[in-house]
Order: C-alpha cells, then sequence, then structure tokens
C-alpha cells in the first residue's frame, strides 16, 4: 500500500487532540495515536510509519462521531482524508 498522505498517528493525534479539546475537552483526552512501523516517513516528525493518514482519520472520526455528532462534521472538514468519500 502505497501512503500518499505521509503524517504519523502521533502528529496527527497532537493536532486532533487541540482541535477537539476547544469543544469537548473530555473527548480530546481519548484521543490517542498508535504506532504501526513501516517504510513511509512522517513528513512532520520523521518517524517511519505503515497506518496512513485516512485510516487513522476515519477511526477517530467515528470515535468522535459515537461521542459528539454537531463535533464530527466539523472534524470531518478539518482532517478529511478523503474521509467525506466514504461518509457523506
Amino acid at each position: 500500500m502505497i501512503i500518499t498522505n505521509p503524517v504519523c498517528p502521533d502528529c496527527l493525534s497532537t493536532e486532533m487532540k487541540v482541535f477537539v479539546a476547544e469543544v469537548d475537552p473530555e473527548l480530546a483526552n481519548q484521543i490517542s495515536p498508535f504506532h504501526v512501523p513501516g517504510d513511509t516517513t512522517c513528513i512532520q516528525c520523521g518517524i517511519t510509519m505503515g497506518l496512513c493518514a485516512h485510516c487513522f482519520c476515519k477511526d477517530i472520526y467515528l470515535q468522535v462521531k459515537d461521542t459528539n455528532p454537531t463535533l464530527a462534521k466539523d472534524f470531518m472538514g478539518r482532517f478529511d482524508y478523503d474521509l467525506r468519500k466514504n461518509f457523506m
């Protein structure tokens, strides 16, 4: 699989936590990254990764949607990575 948006879950989760905390700090605390080793290098921090931004964002989007559907719409606008194709 080719990762077309090489931003790792660690970097994404940091941004997601800041965004979600503005509306729902408790939910933001539930967002946690997980590392999947791979051959692609994150363009922000340089760590190697094997999980694409789309897949990670999809999982977090579903978590946000289950907890706060209103926030989920804004979340998708910020962390789309082709999610609208599957959920809109």
